[in-house]
């Protein structure tokens, strides 16, 4: 706040942030909300359903107790803003139908997300703070981790079982029924991003979802059996040019002088049989490679995962995809940012010695990390 004298009056000068997300906090509507799934058909101002097909859903006060605020069918919780919020499924723990109905699956890998157009596009090489308060229902059973927002540069049609890499992850489970949680964090611009998507974006076979509670009371209820979360308050504004600073061409690690591109194959890296559920054993090699990510917090890596070729493709493909997904849950435990990681499942396509021999087997299961990115702005 600044403050002026002028011919003896005092003048104060209050400088507000602008919040890039219009109608952050879902308070305007074309209609009360009188069913669920409703933001699709365009209820709420600005935002749209996430594939167009998804159903998230309205609630607001001026609604009756089945969709209204502080109670409604999905749960009983005040807004965090104003007098309205949203709810969505970010993914099902069971399905309704039995295992091989054509539905089952489908029910397994469905997912909402919200999708807005930013007030103004971002600017290349500024940085940006953003806000969200999102909340597990009361009446949900499952809880998941990596709930985040994604920024784009044109509108993004998400696509089942599909993985995305939103900027700025919540990577913890958040499992506390009924209280709201703040996400945020600061990103820098890569410039032009016009669009903004809410959700989680882990595709089926990475998703984190656990079930939290046997309690049955709420079994009646459409979103027990789900991860269904409540978001409000959604808010995105410009801090200023991110500070230089100097360019990083080689990095001094424990694995030795690393550059862009530098490929290293971790050692003593092992998991239980046929599984991806890593062994102790592996922990120091693994620490290093925390040690490194800490110390240059502006390196991406990008983590391979390979296998022999005992076993189907398919499997193998998967077994790998796994494997790789492990080593990336145990650097996350140290607060590494998740979307500095990606993983890569590449099963017995790449075989550095024989298959025909146990000790050429062993050489080929491995786990190797890519040095992607060493970026010279402060993210």
């Amino acid at each position: 706040m600044k403050k002026y004298f002028l011919f003896g009056l005092l003048i104060t000068q209050v400088v507000f942030a602008q919040n890039l997300v219009p109608n952050g906090s879902f308070e305007e509507y074309r209609n009360c909300p009188d069913s669920l799934g409703q933001i699709r058909k365009g209820i709420v101002k600005h935002w749209q359903a996430n594939p167009s097909t998804c159903t998230p859903d309205y609630f607001n006060a001026c609604a009756d107790r089945y969709l209204g605020v502080p109670h409604n069918q999905c749960g009983s919780l005040a807004a965090h803003e104003g007098q309205a919020y949203i709810g969505m499924i970010l993914y099902a723990g069971e399905s309704r139908y039995p295992r091989g109905h054509i539905h089952h699956q489908t029910e397994l890998e469905y997912r909402e997300h919200l999708q807005v157009k930013l007030l103004q596009p971002l600017k290349a090489h500024h940085q940006y703070r953003v806000r969200m308060y999102f909340a597990l229902s009361d009446y949900a059973n499952y809880a998941i981790q990596n709930i985040g927002i994604l920024f784009t540069h044109f509108p993004l049609e998400i696509v089942a079982n599909q993985e995305y890499a939103p900027q700025v992850v919540y990577n913890q489970e958040v499992n506390q029924l009924g209280k709201w949680i703040l996400l945020e964090d600061t990103l820098v611009a890569t410039g032009d991003e016009k669009f903004m998507v809410i959700g989680a974006f882990d595709n089926y076979e990475n998703r984190k979802i656990r079930k939290i509670s046997e309690d049955t009371r709420h079994s009646q209820r459409f979103n027990y059996n789900r991860a269904y979360y409540f978001f409000d308050d959604i808010w995105l504004e410009e801090i200023g040019l991110a500070p230089e600073i100097p360019p990083v061409k080689e990095l001094i690690t424990d694995f030795g002088k690393l550059k862009e591109g530098d490929k290293v194959v971790l050692q003593n890296i092992h998991f239980e049989y046929d599984r991806a559920d890593l062994r102790a054993e592996s922990f120091p090699e693994l620490d290093k490679l925390v040690k490194m990510l800490k110390n240059f917090p502006k390196a991406e890596i990008l983590i391979l995962g390979h296998t022999d070729s005992l076993g189907t493709l398919e499997k193998n493909q998967e077994l790998s995809q796994a494997r790789a997904q492990s080593v990336k849950n145990y650097l996350l435990q140290f607060g590494i940012k998740e979307s500095r990681i990606s993983t890569r499942g590449l099963g017995e396509t790449q075989p550095i010695a024989t298959n025909a021999t146990p000790a050429g087997q062993q050489l080929n299961r491995r786990v190797e990390f890519i040095l992607r990115r060493v970026r010279s702005r402060v993210n």
